[in-house]
């Protein structure tokens, strides 16, 4: 389940993250602590955050959203058109090469 990241500290080093997860295997609450740990975030600043669910709220929110449009990987991407509260276009899940991106985004400028 995704749990909340430092309000303090909203920006990981991602670039470091691959290396990170190949060494490590997360289990739980501990897992997290420990990666974040190995990314030299402040752990106590890390734990405090995590523990307090101050963005729980937004993060259910969140996959309340992906849900409902049956986005189920990540990362995944919406590509297309807004009216009001309307959104139209094409899920296009995991990371694909530039052409795949390329080709949905010609698509929606057509409709």
């Amino acid at each position: 389940m995704p749990r909340d990241f430092p309000s303090e500290h909203n920006v990981l080093h991602l670039w470091t993250l691959p290396d990170v997860v190949d060494n490590h295997v997360a289990t739980g609450q501990k897992g997290l602590i420990d990666y974040a740990e190995a990314l030299t975030l402040d752990g106590g600043t890390f734990r405090s955050c995590l523990e307090s669910g101050k963005h729980k709220p937004e993060i259910q929110s969140d996959i309340q959203v992906a849900a409902s449009l049956q986005i189920n990987a990540t990362p995944s991407f919406l590509i297309g058109k807004i009216t009001g509260d309307e959104v139209s276009g094409a899920i296009v899940l995991g990371a694909l090469p530039f052409n795949a991106f390329e080709a949905k985004l010609k698509e929606a400028e057509f409709h």
